[in-house]
């Protein structure tokens, strides 16, 4: 047996496997990105803001905490796919967007609906779509 004939030592099958893997992380790593930046966000915000009182540095934090999942999720999940990071930006742009929406929706349906809960959706969504322009940037930059 030749040496460029066993797939298993062939550079490219293993280079393509590599690709095929990262493509199925891409979702799991957009997950992981959200949920780390929002917890790492409310650790933060939780150790520098007293929540039992409400005044501006509140609302700001929470700005912040709101901003942070969004971006997280469109930047992860980019950064780990291994081509198009512009297009798969948008479309996990879209698709955190479609889900804050459908999220606001249900709990518009809910005893406990506020409207600063949409606020914060709204703000979430701005973080996925302003990472979207800076990853669209970055890729430009490259070329």
């Amino acid at each position: 047996m030749k040496y460029g004939k066993n797939p298993l030592v062939n550079r490219s099958y293993m280079k393509n496997i590599i690709e095929i893997l990262r493509w199925i992380a891409v979702p799991i790593a957009a997950i992981a990105g959200m949920f780390i930046l929002y917890w790492i966000g409310r650790f933060v915000v939780g150790r520098l803001i007293d929540p039992t009182v409400i005044n501006i540095s509140y609302y700001i934090s929470r700005f912040f905490v709101e901003l942070f999942p969004g971006a997280g999720f469109v930047l992860c999940g980019s950064f780990m796919a291994p081509k198009h990071q512009g297009i798969v930006s948008i479309v996990l742009a879209v698709v955190f967007c479609c889900f804050s929406l459908l999220s606001s929706l249900f709990a518009y349906n809910s005893d406990s609906f506020s409207y600063v809960e949409i606020v914060y959706i709204l703000i979430g969504c701005v973080g996925a779509i302003y990472s979207t322009r800076l990853i669209y940037n970055i890729e430009k930059e490259q070329k």
